[in-house]
């Protein structure tokens, strides 16, 4: 039997969703571009058709504005941190614009805006460092971060344990020699302060002889705790 999603709400006209105090109410119809959403109480619209405009903005903002994917950017990383225990906009403390120019004034030489990718935002003090959520909220705040070129921020490598830094220099010696541009890509867009992200690059890039040791690593004592974005990636062979 289909699902059907009309069964599962309470129907609610727009009035009485005012009435009970409510943000949203739901009719059961769908809106003009076929979405049956709840719509927002103050002005009608569809919920999914606005949650769509905001991600096409964001993409367009993020394609023609470094600066506002560079913020975008820190955000992500604090919530990744913080995991909902504190607001990412609260702990990093400041606008975009304030961000950005914190971030250029300390431009080193060769450092644009339009070579953004080339270089990244840096916690100067890593999270890993972090020994209470109080403490972490202070290391995401934006007087911790300085931009720093990718190759600097992986050979920083402080919040990397040093097997861990093992398996990372076996995979891009190991790759680089049959694929170069995409291991030494994939390889560097590992943040030396997000160990997390690194099976993200296993997942791509992974020789069977590494399994055993990568293995080895994610069990080592001085690992526990950090959060794998995926605990059993796949290998490629």
């Amino acid at each position: 039997m289909p699902f059907d999603i009309a069964a599962e709400q309470t129907f609610l006209t727009r009035e009485e969703a005012a009435l009970c105090g409510l943000s949203r109410f739901w009719t059961g119809r769908p809106c003009k571009f076929g979405h049956i959403a709840e719509r927002y109480v103050s002005n009608r619209q569809c919920v999914q058709c606005n949650a769509e405009k905001t991600v096409k903005r964001d993409r367009k903002c993020r394609a023609a504005y470094p600066a506002y994917r560079m913020f975008r950017s820190v955000l992500n990383r604090s919530g990744q941190v913080l995991m909902g225990r504190a607001r990412p906009s609260k702990s990093v403390g400041c606008s975009k614009d304030t961000l950005s120019r914190q971030i250029e004034a300390r431009f080193t030489e060769g450092m644009t805006w339009e070579r953004y990718g080339q270089w990244e935002v840096d916690h100067i003090t890593l999270l890993s460092a972090a020994r209470s959520l109080k403490h972490l909220i202070e290391l995401c705040h934006y007087s911790n971060l300085q931009p720093l070129w990718k190759r600097d921020n992986l050979a920083k490598g402080g919040a990397l344990a040093s097997p861990l830094r093992d398996v990372i220099c076996l995979l891009s010696a190991s790759f680089q020699k049959s694929n170069a541009n995409r291991t030494h890509h994939e390889v560097l867009a590992l943040g030396a302060d997000a160990p997390g992200t690194l099976s993200g690059i296993v997942r791509v890039v992974c020789l069977p002889k590494l399994a055993h040791k990568l293995a080895s690593c994610c069990r080592h004592k001085s690992l526990q705790g950090h959060r794998w974005s995926n605990p059993s990636p796949k290998v490629h062979r």
